[in-house]
């Protein structure tokens, strides 16, 4: 299973930089695909799957971020010595 999770990552990045490659090619999409062996829909179909990747590990991390914020945190409580307390005085 791990090794397959693995596999998947490496796809996704290669497919990540070919499309990177693509939009900074100066060519439209069908030509660098013809260029690149890549067929016209898999492309999208890679486009798709790389933002969808890119989608869930950014919401699992902010996931992580505002389950961190929600951790209750612990008080911290000083204690003060009776001597440098000052005297409550009651005006009238």
């Amino acid at each position: 299973m791990r090794a397959q999770k693995v596999a998947n990552q490496l796809k996704l990045r290669e497919w990540s930089r070919q499309i990177v490659e693509c939009e900074s090619s100066g060519k439209s999409i069908s030509e660098w695909c013809a260029d690149n062996g890549v067929g016209y829909k898999n492309y999208f179909y890679r486009k798709r799957r790389v933002r969808e990747e890119l989608l869930e590990s950014s919401e699992a991390s902010l996931s992580l971020s505002v389950s961190a914020l929600e951790e209750p945190e612990t008080a911290v409580f000083a204690q003060v010595p009776a001597t440098s307390v000052i005297p409550y005085k009651r005006r009238c």
